[in-house]
Order: structure tokens, then C-alpha cells, then sequence
């Protein structure tokens, strides 16, 4: 075991007391130049109180200074790779309840789902769902839920025979009204355009 002493005046530091930390690779090697450099600075024993370690009279040019600077950089970096490690863990959970909301979107997408609903069954608001979602999966809720309606639509029109009176009613649609209008506007043709123009294009 070995235990360093040193002053600090930073309330900083406080998030680590009594906490045990798992050392990075750089930080283990960085801890190890801080002990030779103590040792250029003090001398033996080492293992009495900070307060009655003396120093050595002859030092190596800059050590005292070295020393604190190698102190500042394990400590700076400590503290970096602690909040990165935490703003991980909560991308991490933000991640996850997206995956939930994805899921769920995927399992009821030809109900009318709204993103207050969404927000109140993944105990989150509005804006903070909206923005995770995006930032999760570079398009917005409404966007993504259009997309999944759009693809069920269009492989209903292509892969089956159905009146597309009949693929509005069972995706839910009003009338065949909003159905053709939705379709048209995610695809750039209507039902039946669409299902000519493929089918045309499968024959040639």
C-alpha cells in the first residue's frame, strides 16, 4: 500500500473523498513519476506524517516544481476522467429509455401515438424526449413514427392485392382520404401509382 499526503484547498476534490477510484493505465503511470519525484524531493523515511518529512538540500533542478506540476495533472485528470466516466453512465440510461421508447413505438405504431403520450410512459417532459430521440437517432419522434406507418403502407401496397380502402381501415387511418395523402407524401405517389409503377418495373 502506498499513501501520498499533500495540501489542497479545493472543494474539487471532495467528490473523492472516501470514495475508492479504479486508476486509469496513464493515471498509474502518472502516480508512479509523483513518487520518484517525491523521493528527489524528500528525504527517507517516507512513511511519517507530510508534516515531518524533511527536504532534501540538494534537489534535482526543479523538483519541488515538477512535483506540484505532476500532482495538478494527476489531479486535473482524475477529475476529467471521472466526469467522463459519469456523463457515460448517463448517455448510457438516456440510451436505454430511447431503445424503450423505440420498442414501444415499434410495437404500436398504427396507434395514433402522440409525444406527450410518450413522455408521460417513459416518465420524461416533452423537450427532453424530443432531444434524445433525436440526438439517439438523428430524426424526430413524429418523423420516426411516420417512417415505420409509411413502411408497413408501402409493403401492404406492393406484397398484397388488398382495396387500399382496406389497408387504410387496417392501418387505422381515418378514410382512404388521409391514407392516400400520408402515403403520397412520404413516398411521392399515390397507392396506386406506386403499386403500377413497381409492378411495371418487376415485369420489364
Amino acid at each position: 500500500m502506498i499513501i501520498i499526503g499533500f495540501e489542497a484547498n479545493s472543494t474539487i476534490l471532495d467528490e473523492f473523498a472516501k470514495t475508492p477510484l479504479t486508476l486509469s493505465d496513464n493515471l498509474i503511470k502518472k502516480l508512479a513519476e509523483i513518487i520518484k519525484e517525491g523521493r528527489n524531493v524528500f528525504l527517507p523515511p517516507f512513511n511519517i506524517p507530510v508534516y515531518d518529512m524533511k527536504k532534501r538540500k540538494k534537489q534535482s533542478f526543479g523538483a519541488e516544481q515538477l512535483l506540484k506540476l505532476l500532482l495538478e495533472y494527476f489531479f486535473i485528470t482524475l477529475i476529467r476522467e471521472n466526469r467522463f466516466h459519469e456523463q457515460s453512465e448517463e448517455t448510457g440510461k438516456h440510451l436505454s429509455a430511447i431503445h424503450e421508447v423505440i420498442d414501444y413505438v415499434n410495437a404500436n405504431c398504427l396507434e395514433r401515438i402522440t409525444i406527450d403520450e410518450l413522455a408521460f410512459l417513459f416518465r420524461t417532459n416533452r423537450s427532453t424526449l424530443c432531444r434524445e430521440f433525436k440526438h439517439a437517432t438523428g430524426c424526430s419522434v413524429v418523423e420516426f413514427i411516420n417512417e415505420k406507418k409509411a413502411a408497413i403502407a408501402r409493403k401492404k401496397v406492393l406484397e398484397t392485392d388488398e382495396a387500399f380502402t382496406k389497408i387504410a381501415e387496417e392501418m387505422k387511418f381515418e378514410s382512404i382520404h388521409y391514407f392516400t395523402r400520408f402515403f403520397k407524401k412520404m413516398t411521392g405517389m399515390t397507392p396506386s401509382a406506386y403499386r403500377k409503377a413497381h409492378r411495371e418495373e418487376q415485369k420489364a
